[in-house]
């Protein structure tokens, strides 16, 4: 089928139009990445739900992206449907529970736990991104992580329904959760909070900014984030992956437009013009280097969207 047939059906199905050929570093603040053929901005759940099932009736691949900030794209783009969640808005319930839609950025949160009074997420205070996004991969700093923190989420299976489940069925590990194994799509999140004194959260808040910016490069910088998961060992500690690439000299380290961070080893950034393969030809030698060194296999926290994937 021909991209314009698509659309004509996508808006008499959906009642909005697909935007064709859309640079995906455009949506990334890697700033990498080639054209989508088509790209949707969903801005209500229904737009979300409608927008999923069109791509899976009209057999077209397609793939949600919350805030685009823990990933990079294909040189090439994506074949098929990139639908970009906007759904946003938090509620305040009662006993301490907020409900918030899955495209809600990090920042509008914490914003409103502190004008709520609510503590315990103080910890995200900084990172970039979606709470769609932090549940999918179970963000967190500081020793805290965001899966601490739910209740309940409200989700879109793979066979087109909607159901709602709690942590426990989530299975949250380090940077991880059960879905990305299902691959169910998150539409809202219930977090059960604790009252506190908005002097008090305030000031964690502050000090967590602080802490940020000391040991991190600029937000300002186009990159992913933490590159890789800090390694867990066989005895279950933690190894912060930054002490084992000082070990190896990896700052500093070039590959085309790609470049490791003399502030944190960590980072890999777009120094201007970064191509998907230079950031993957970077990580490789990476992860390669610290395999000789240490016999230890790195894991990529950033996520790579092949153009097929």
């Amino acid at each position: 089928m021909k991209k314009d047939e698509i659309c004509q059906k996508f808006l008499q199905s959906v009642g909005k139009i697909l935007t064709i050929d859309e640079p995906l570093a455009h949506h990334c603040h890697f700033q990498i990445g080639g054209p989508a053929d088509f790209f949707f901005r969903a801005t209500t759940e229904e737009e979300l739900l409608a927008s999923v099932n069109f791509a899976r009736q009209e057999g077209l691949r397609f793939r949600v992206i919350g805030g685009g900030f823990n990933i990079f794209f294909d040189d090439r783009g994506y074949r098929g449907l990139i639908i970009k969640n906007e759904v946003s808005s938090i509620q305040l319930q009662p006993e301490s529970y907020v409900e918030v839609l899955s495209g809600t950025l990090l920042e509008e949160l914490i914003q409103f736990c502190l004008v709520h009074s609510l503590k315990g997420l103080e910890f995200l205070a900084g990172i970039p991104g979606t709470i769609g996004g932090a549940v999918y991969g179970n963000a967190g700093a500081f020793g805290e992580a965001i899966g601490d923190w739910v209740e309940s989420v409200k989700l879109l299976t793979a066979r087109g329904e909607i159901k709602v489940v709690d942590r426990d069925y989530l299975k949250f590990k380090y940077r991880s959760s059960f879905l990305k194994k299902t691959k169910e799509i998150i539409l809202r999140v219930n977090l059960k909070l604790s009252p506190g004194e908005r002097d008090s959260i305030a000031s964690r808040i502050k000090e967590i900014r602080q802490q940020r910016r000391a040991k991190l490069p600029p937000p300002s910088l186009p990159c992913g984030g933490s590159f890789f998961k800090n390694p867990v060992l066989p005895n279950g500690r933690k190894v912060p992956v930054a002490s084992l690439l000082e070990e190896i000299g990896a700052k500093g380290f070039r590959v085309g437009g790609a470049v490791v961070s003399q502030a944190h080893a960590n980072f890999i950034y777009n120094l201007g013009g970064a191509r998907a393969r230079d950031v993957l030809a970077l990580a490789s030698r990476l992860k390669e280097r610290i395999r000789r060194r240490f016999g230890i296999e790195l894991e990529e926290e950033v996520i790579f969207l092949p153009e097929d994937a």
